[in-house]
């Protein structure tokens, strides 16, 4: 994928950790990682936002209702328009008339999508952003790093 178009460059958002990763962590990892897949699938030109954030809602609750300890799940999806245009809706927004607003050919935008566990005796959070170009065929990203959490080698 490309790392930029007309100006635009990569600017992603991403969980990562340093050196040795909690187990814990690692496996809850992968649900946010499928649910900003998803939503990017979602984008396709001509598609409403209400359809995209109710498509959004119906997959986070597919992944509450996995048996296991992901039970109290909540996920977030935002839009931020880049550039000095802002050539794409913000999501979520108050503006009369946005969920209405139909995918456009040209936009592009910050996809940012977050998961948010609540294990009991804690929260862990993990999201993943990544600039998308929206093209007639769909959606595009821009840059080369996988989706989902990344471990590092520690600093000396």
């Amino acid at each position: 994928p490309p790392e930029s178009v007309a100006g635009y460059r990569v600017q992603p958002s991403q969980t990562f950790a340093v050196e040795a990763c909690d187990a814990l962590y690692r496996d809850l990892s992968l649900p946010p990682a499928a649910y900003w897949a998803a939503c990017f699938a979602l984008l396709q030109p001509g598609r409403k936002m209400a359809q995209i954030i109710t498509e959004s809602e119906a997959y986070t609750r597919q992944i509450a209702a996995r048996p296991g300890r992901y039970d109290k799940t909540r996920a977030s999806i935002a839009l931020r328009g880049c550039g000095l245009g802002e050539d794409a809706p913000t999501l979520p927004s108050r503006e009369p008339g946005a969920a209405d607003q139909e995918v456009t050919d040209g936009w592009v935008f910050v996809l940012e999508t977050s998961l948010t566990f609540d294990l009991g005796f804690r929260m862990l959070t993990a999201s993943w952003g990544g600039v998308v170009q929206i093209r007639h065929d769909g959606p595009v990203r821009l840059g080369y790093r996988p989706v989902g959490l990344q471990t590092t080698p520690g600093f000396s």
